[in-house]
């Protein structure tokens, strides 16, 4: 019993003295276009550990799915960009489609 209880304290002594230096090593990447005041509530992207997390992108003008995608993928470049990495590097994308016929 005390041995379980000791090694429940000690995972949760870790956890806390590990999210300082976790939360260190985030770089949010702030839009540089814009006065402070208007820049929106969260980055559009944040680096961890040599790699860039890209938020949330989408396009709900007008336009098809080909635009719509050409839009996006724009979108996601830029945010690349300004934290110094590229296209080439992208390891994953998560894509969500309004009509399941605009997949084939």
């Amino acid at each position: 019993m005390f041995t379980t209880i000791a090694a429940a304290g000690a995972g949760l002594f870790g956890i806390a003295h590990a999210k300082p230096a976790e939360a260190a090593a985030i770089t949010r990447i702030p839009d540089q276009g814009q006065q402070a005041d208007a820049r929106p509530l969260f980055s559009g992207s944040v680096t961890h550990n040599g790699l860039v997390y890209v938020s949330g992108k989408g396009e709900h003008g007008p336009g098809d799915i080909t635009a719509h995608t050409v839009s996006v993928l724009n979108q996601i470049e830029a945010e690349l960009k300004k934290a110094g990495s590229s296209m080439d590097k992208v390891l994953k994308v998560n894509v969500y489609l309004h009509d399941i016929k605009d997949y084939t």
